[in-house]
């Protein structure tokens, strides 16, 4: 890659990234997503391609975090669904 094409790769990145921002909840994950903004910035600013890999890695990192408390979330609204329409049977 060019040192253009890592800053427009890490600029598209950290696009990525802002979408996650509200999904962190816990403090582990929100130093995931500082590791990765300040790698990814790093990339677009200097356009080193160590620095948009280690942001790509910690992008991945954020993404799996956030993406395993909505599933867990989501599992736990169909159980409660699942409970409230079993009350509403058994009623």
């Amino acid at each position: 890659m060019t040192e253009e094409q890592v800053r427009q790769r890490a600029g598209t990145m950290l696009s990525e990234l802002m979408k996650l921002d509200a999904l962190a909840t816990s403090d582990a994950q929100r130093r995931s997503f500082k590791e990765a903004r300040k790698y990814l910035g790093s990339a677009s600013k200097s356009g080193l391609l160590p620095e948009i890999q280690i942001g790509s890695y910690w992008l991945a990192v954020v993404s799996d975090q956030v993406r395993v408390v909505q599933e867990g979330r989501l599992k736990g609204e169909l159980r409660a669904a699942r409970r409230a329409g079993a009350g509403k049977d058994s009623a």
